[in-house]
């Protein structure tokens, strides 16, 4: 399965759960009507890099930096979700709007290597499986953000550096977060609770961590 073509003027609501997984996809059509993508439904798509959006769709924008937005709701006129990733795409350049990485938004993607956020960024949550399996090297996390999800991380082979803006509001690292990444050392912010089981399981060459004398960590 490499090409999917939906007329425009399907009537066309929703593609569910896990729809296209594992596929060799590599364009599809989203037509006037679509309003919900399940997740998962690009999960396992390393050759996606084309999204179509009818002119007339009013939930969803494919932006020429390769990404695929959505809204929370359709009434606001702005898009706060980054839902998907072009899979050839080498540098992340994250709208300040964005307020979720959805789940599996880069997974596969074996070009990344930096992800920006702009100092007004707005982003909250990185969900689970965003960039799982992708080649990001460095990544700096948002002060507002404060959730990493379970395997937001799992198996990015060429992550050796990450780092938490001084005044962060990570609260929770999810399961499987950061394993089997190449980090090598990390610093928990101080109103992180919950470190979740196998966080950093298999991060080998990981030499430190460091926890602050005023952190609120309850549980590892």
């Amino acid at each position: 399965l490499e090409f999917i073509d939906i007329p425009d003027d399907s009537k066309l609501i929703s593609i569910g759960k896990y729809a296209f997984a594992e596929t060799a996809l590599k364009s599809i059509k989203i037509p006037d009507n679509l309003k919900e993508l399940g997740e998962g439904w690009c999960q396992g798509t390393p050759y996606l890099n084309n999204i179509e959006v009818s002119t007339k769709n009013k939930y969803f924008q494919f932006t020429k930096e390769g990404f695929l937005l959505g809204k929370t709701e359709e009434e606001i006129n702005h898009y706060d979700n980054l839902l998907f990733a072009r899979r050839d795409i080498e540098e992340a350049n994250i709208p300040s709007t964005i307020k979720r990485i959805f789940p599996y938004c880069f997974d596969l993607c074996r070009k990344l290597k930096t992800v920006i956020f702009p100092p007004d960024s707005n982003l909250l949550s990185i969900e689970k499986h965003s960039f799982s399996k992708s080649s990001i090297e460095y990544i700096t996390i948002p002060s507002q953000i404060i959730k990493i999800d379970e395997y937001s991380f799992y198996y990015c082979q060429n992550l050796a550096n990450i780092e938490f803006e001084r005044d962060s509001e990570l609260t929770l690292i999810g399961n499987y977060a950061f394993s089997n990444s190449s980090i090598k050392n990390i610093r928990i912010p101080s109103h992180t609770k919950v470190i979740y089981e196998r966080a950093f399981e298999c991060c080998k060459q990981l030499e430190t961590i460091e926890i602050p004398d005023n952190s609120d960590l309850e549980c590892i």
